[in-house]
């Protein structure tokens, strides 16, 4: 059979999200329909609660802190090495005595188990609360903005592009309330010296 090419999979990857968020939020049987709310439980790291603000902080930081230096690390292994190859080129990288599956199945693992603790994190973190609104196929844009904006090999690339991301749109609001606040006082300013 042959194999879909990158846009057909990318077009069955969105309608797939399509379809999972959809029954997120019309079947209250998987999940309690779109009003559902799952409170998260008060939870504690090596015996310390993260019940405040500052607790909460500092372990999203130190989680973030691990993954960054585990990741690059492993762009310096033998492991990320082969990741190289067989993002260059998977037959190649099979000829060069790579083994293409269990390489990308060790990615898959990898990225499976962050993506997968970094959510609970953001969960137990921030938000205290999760609802199918808040993972919506606006935030998987976002995510793969972050990274195409920061670079798809860069593990600080991603920081940068995730800063850019989030805060170009706010400090650009800022800069249209400013400008807007200035053009206001000008125009009442010359309204008053001509008088009107």
């Amino acid at each position: 059979t042959p194999k879909p090419s990158s846009a057909a999979s990318d077009v069955y990857k969105r309608q797939m999200q399509y379809l999972v968020d959809w029954v997120i939020m019309n079947v209250p049987v998987i999940s309690g329909g779109a009003q559902a709310t799952l409170q998260t439980p008060s939870v504690s790291l090596f015996l310390i609660p993260l019940d405040g603000p500052f607790s909460r902080y500092y372990a999203a930081l130190a989680w973030t802190v691990v993954v960054t230096l585990f990741l690059l690390n492993v762009q310096r292994s033998a492991f990320g090495r082969a990741l190289v190859a067989i993002r260059e080129k998977d037959f190649a990288a099979a000829v060069i005595g790579v083994d293409p599956f269990r390489t990308k199945l060790g990615a898959f693992f990898t990225s499976s188990f962050l993506g997968g603790v970094s959510g609970a994190i953001l969960a137990f973190c921030y938000y205290r609360a999760v609802t199918p609104e808040q993972f919506s196929f606006n935030i998987s844009i976002q995510l793969v903005a972050m990274v195409l904006v920061g670079g798809l090999g860069s593990v600080i690339g991603a920081f940068f592009g995730a800063g850019f991301v989030l805060l170009l749109p706010i400090i650009l609001t800022n800069i249209a309330a400013e400008l807007s606040a200035c053009l206001l006082y000008t125009s009442d300013a010359a309204d008053e010296g001509l008088g009107v």
